[in-house]
């Protein structure tokens, strides 16, 4: 049995069909249907798991023409993929992002513009604090702040800036004696006095509060204006009362925490850089997320976290969920899915930028032709970035979800017995006993008779040792790299079973 990874030339008529083969695994053809599904890559340090497994997907799916969308941890990874492209001839497909200002976008104004929701743009904001947890008190409270502010400056100024949110907050009323500078007792707007003429949250408020007297006006005259009545509803039932009582009435130190933490996010990425890369002049911005299945382009985000650490991880998170959103919205519609050009999402060391959405988003991302990839050392190493018990069921869930999993040598027991023991399960092996006797004594050596016995024994179908064993690549291995594959649902034609040892060239 050859249990070497085969490769599918392409000719220059590139079909994007679900079935089409990438490559040859086990005596199966894998396709891009089952990329579809998701990959996940477990792999020590040294396993070989990105020149492996890694690099033979990275290829095929550039080699395709396939468009992509890539989240850096490390110095030297965007050179990884500038390698790719350079030796399949596609380096006019990619777009690295980073210092160096070449590649620019303005989040905020690409989702303003867009018509993405209140909603969604907090939900945006969520993801880079990593905050998903249904019914968890900061992240309602934070979901309150934002969602209020960004409905007041839609109304007053009609966008919204992250600069423009962190001036409003900052400005907000924040105790009674504040409040009674804007606000009557009835929360009517007071005269301009010394105090307040110059406070820029009085400024937006009265310009949204205009806002909303015009659209009464206008919905007297049509009615059917369900949009305008909508609007009323909500500024008058939930951010006016929000910004009269709800936010100054809060205790000082949860509001001072909730503050906080949206606006140590917001001044990372109005800061040097960062704000040249997520937050420049719209006028500059030079790149969005359909260029990848528009245009079959490359976005590296080198914005690795060893280089902008915290403030890294949260813009390629934001960027991450934009991207997601965009792939949905743009595609959930589309009639004929088979011309679809299929774009791959791909996560190094991806414990780091795990949430929910992405359990979320895989569900729906055969569907929308999205490859996802996900590669990390072990479980563990996921478990122990995930901080509580609670998130344990996510990373369950995002592992449930992602069909295809390379498992390359490691030396992690919780991976190695009970993860792979609960995915590829045991199965009964026959074991043999033998005894020898003589004159009723056993075990002596004289005239004995050997009897032997078999019998069934529940046990691994993959010896927890043997992950120790695979060949990690390099000039010893003769630039081999070995990994166990397992996907669900799949019988592999060479091993008979759903998972089998396969081989992978470092030099492919």
């Amino acid at each position: 049995m050859d249990n070497s990874i085969t490769l599918y030339e392409k000719t220059k008529d590139i079909s994007w069909d679900l079935g089409e083969p990438l490559l040859e695994i086990l005596g199966d053809n894998w396709t891009i249907g089952d990329a579809c599904e998701g990959v996940q890559i477990f792999g020590g340090t040294g396993s070989g798991k990105t020149s492996g497994s890694g690099q033979t997907l990275a290829k095929t799916y550039i080699h395709n023409g396939f468009g992509g969308l890539v989240l850096t941890i490390k110095e030297g990874d965007s050179l990884m993929w500038k390698d790719y492209c350079q030796s399949l001839g596609k380096s006019k497909s990619l777009m690295i992002v980073n210092q160096s200002r070449e590649f620019q976008f303005n989040f905020m104004d690409y989702i303003v513009k867009n018509g993405y929701s209140t909603i969604n743009i907090t939900h945006i904001f969520l993801s880079a604090l990593q905050k998903h947890n249904a019914g968890d008190y900061w992240q309602v409270a934070m979901e309150q702040l934002i969602k209020n502010t960004i409905n007041l400056l839609i109304l007053g100024t009609g966008t919204v800036e992250i600069k423009d949110m962190y001036e409003l907050i900052n400005d907000a009323p924040a105790d009674k004696e504040e409040q009674n500078l804007i606000f009557g007792k009835k929360g009517e707007l007071l005269p301009d006095s010394n105090e307040n003429k110059d406070i820029y949250f009085r400024e937006v408020y009265i310009a949204a509060k205009n806002k909303i007297e015009q659209y009464k006006k206008d919905l007297l005259l049509d009615p059917s204006r369900f949009d305008l009545d909508d609007a009323i509803a909500e500024f008058e039932n939930l951010t006016a009362k929000y910004w009269h009582t709800e936010f100054p009435k809060m205790d000082s130190d949860p509001r001072s925490s909730i503050i906080s933490m949206f606006t140590s996010l917001a001044d990372n990425l109005l800061r040097g850089e960062m704000r040249s890369i997520l937050a420049c002049d719209p006028k500059l911005a030079n790149f969005k997320p359909e260029d990848t299945f528009d245009k079959g382009k490359i976005i590296v985000l080198d914005l690795n976290i060893k280089r902008f650490r915290e403030t890294g991880k949260m813009a390629q998170l934001i960027f991450k969920t934009i991207f997601q959103m965009a792939v949905e919205r743009s595609r959930e519609n589309v009639p004929d899915k088979d011309k679809m050009r299929p774009v791959f999402l791909w996560i190094d060391e991806a414990q780091f930028f795990l949430t929910k959405d992405d359990v979320l988003f895989q569900t729906t991302a055969r569907s929308c032709k999205v490859c996802s990839v996900y590669l990390t050392q072990n479980y563990s190493n996921y478990l122990a970035f995930v901080g509580s018990n609670r998130e344990k069921d996510t990373v369950n869930s995002m592992l449930a979800v992602l069909q295809t999993k390379f498992l390359h040598c490691q030396s992690d027991p919780f991976t190695n017995n009970d993860f792979v023991n609960l995915l590829i399960g045991k199965d009964y092996k026959d074991r043999e006993s033998s005894s020898s006797t003589i004159g009723g004594v056993v075990g002596t050596s004289n005239n004995s008779n050997i009897t032997k016995n078999t019998s069934k024994s529940l046990d691994h179908k993959i010896l927890p040792w043997k992950f120790d064993q695979l060949a990690k690549g390099g000039k010893f291995n003769n630039y081999k790299v070995e990994a166990y594959v397992y996907q669900s649902g799949r019988t592999w034609t060479d091993s008979k079973n759903n998972f089998g040892l396969v081989e992978f060239d470092q030099k492919i």
